[in-house]
């Protein structure tokens, strides 16, 4: 059901020294999308199969403007978003944050586990 870790996530002050930072570790780094209906910018920075989403809060209504810098989630990848959500929403090991939605690149919902409500997971398609 979980094909792999699809991307981490890192809320960040500055996207632009941030992939600086990473181009200089040799990541590829993708263009800053702006996406001003939710108050963030987001890049994704790339090496071979593994790959980072920087955010930058760019408003402050924004719906990470109360979460700290540093890892903000950790996103799953799947071919089936509708049967984990089914699995998650009614399991008692974890707490949905949101319905399926549409994110910037797929069908995308977050999730915590009951006993570490600190870490947020995303699952994508």
């Amino acid at each position: 059901m979980i094909i792999n870790i699809e991307h981490i996530a890192i809320k960040v002050a500055d996207i632009p020294a941030m992939a600086e930072a990473f181009a200089a570790l040799q990541f590829d780094c993708g263009k800053v999308r702006q996406y001003p209906e939710v108050g963030i910018d987001i890049a994704f920075l790339g090496y071979g199969e593994t790959k980072i989403e920087l955010l930058q809060m760019t408003d402050s209504a924004s719906p990470i403007s109360h979460d700290p810098y540093g890892l903000h989630h950790v996103a799953l990848k799947t071919k089936d978003i509708e049967a984990i959500f089914d699995i998650v929403s009614k399991n008692d090991l974890f707490i949905v944050d949101s319905e399926i939605m549409q994110g910037s690149c797929s069908r995308i919902f977050f999730f915590r586990i009951r006993t570490q409500k600190e870490i947020l997971f995303e699952c994508s398609e």
